[in-house]
C-alpha cells in the first residue's frame, strides 16, 4: 500500500490549537475510509500524554466504526520525566488500556511520519505571548524566556497571590 503522510498538529502555541484541531475533527468525521487511523504523539511529557489520550477518546467516539490506533514517541528514557514513579506507572497503565504503543529513547523519523495519519507535536514548552510582552504581563516576574517565576509552592515570586503551573511557569534553577 502507498505510504500515508500525516497531518502535523503542533500543540503550541496553545492559543492556536483549537482553530487547528476542529477542522481536523470535521475531516475525520466526514471521511469514508474504513482503514485504521493512527495518531502519534511526539513528546513523553504531560502535554503529549494528555493530548494523545484526549484525541484518541474523541476520535473513537466520533467514529466507533473505525479503528483508531495510538503511538507515543519520546527521545527520553521515561514517560512523564520529573514525576513520581507511581504517577509514571499509572500513566503507562492508562496508555496500555487505550492500546497505545510507547516508544521511549526513540527520535522522530520519516518512517513514523509516513506511518501516521495525525501527529501531535508536543515537545518544547514555550511561554505564552502575553508573558513575553511587558505591556501585557505588567510587573509579573518572568525569566528571560517569558516563563512566570514561581516558588516551591507554585506562587509567583513577584505576586504571591498568583499561582502558575505547567507550560507557563518555571522554578528558579
Amino acid at each position: 500500500p502507498p505510504a500515508r503522510h500525516a497531518v502535523m498538529l503542533p500543540l503550541r502555541p496553545l492559543s492556536l490549537l483549537r482553530g487547528r484541531y476542529e477542522p481536523l475533527l470535521e475531516r475525520f468525521r466526514a471521511e469514508h475510509g474504513a482503514g485504521p487511523f493512527t495518531v502519534t504523539a511526539v513528546g513523553g511529557g504531560a502535554a503529549g500524554f494528555e493530548a494523545l489520550l484526549g484525541v484518541l477518546h474523541r476520535l473513537r467516539a466520533l467514529r466507533p466504526d473505525r479503528l483508531v490506533q495510538g503511538r507515543l514517541v519520546s527521545r527520553g528514557g521515561e514517560l512523564l520525566p520529573g514525576l513520581a514513579g507511581a504517577a509514571r506507572r499509572a500513566a503507562g497503565r492508562a496508555l496500555a488500556r487505550s492500546g497505545v504503543t510507547v516508544q521511549l529513547c526513540s527520535g522522530w523519523s520519516d518512517a513514523l511520519y509516513d506511518g501516521s495519519d495525525l501527529v501531535l507535536w508536543a515537545t518544547g514548552a514555550e511561554a505564552h505571548e502575553w508573558q513575553r510582552d511587558p505591556a501585557r504581563r505588567g510587573a509579573l516576574a518572568v525569566d528571560d524566556a517569558g516563563f512566570v517565576c514561581i516558588d516551591a509552592s507554585l506562587r509567583s515570586t513577584s505576586h504571591p497571590e498568583v499561582f502558575a503551573v505547567g507550560d507557563c511557569a518555571r522554578w528558579p534553577g
